[in-house]
């Protein structure tokens, strides 16, 4: 991408890690390492004209998440 000066990556992360939340802690850690990354690779890559982005969606009303 970088070659090409041109490109996108998203990464996945999750609403806890900005809002944080105590069940789960593993997940949310990592999940705030993603946005992270995603802040360092925009910095990084931007001059090259690769967008860096995460999406960080958030429960959705399914059966498993009735618990």
């Amino acid at each position: 991408m970088r070659k090409a000066r041109r490109g996108a990556i998203v990464l996945v992360g999750s609403t806890p890690a900005i809002t944080g939340d105590v069940a789960g802690i593993p997940y949310f850690v990592a999940k705030a390492g993603v946005l992270a990354l995603t802040r360092g690779l925009a910095q990084l890559l931007g001059p090259d004209n690769v967008h860096v982005n995460a999406i960080a969606p958030g429960a959705v009303d399914t059966d498993a998440m009735a618990g």
